[in-house]
């Protein structure tokens, strides 16, 4: 058996875009999203740069829930 995946649209949650215009304008100026540590609570937050997300955990619930609602992959047989 098999199948075709056709995938209907792009996204992208990183430390460099939350979301493909943001991510691929860094990708483009060669530009770090290593930073310091501002949503991940740690002994080591001021010591250590981390690559983050840069949007709590209720803000990306909260937005990407509704993306995930209106977004869908169909696998359709051949």
């Amino acid at each position: 058996m098999s199948n075709k995946v056709y995938i209907t649209g792009l996204g992208i949650i990183s430390a460099i875009g939350n979301n493909v215009e943001d991510t691929l304008d860094f990708l483009n100026k060669q530009k770090t999203g290593v930073t310091s540590m501002d949503n991940i609570v740690s002994r080591y937050q001021h010591q250590l740069p981390v690559g983050e997300v840069k949007a709590s955990n209720a803000e990306l619930k909260k937005k990407w829930l509704v993306l995930k609602i209106c977004q869908t992959i169909h696998v359709l047989p051949i």
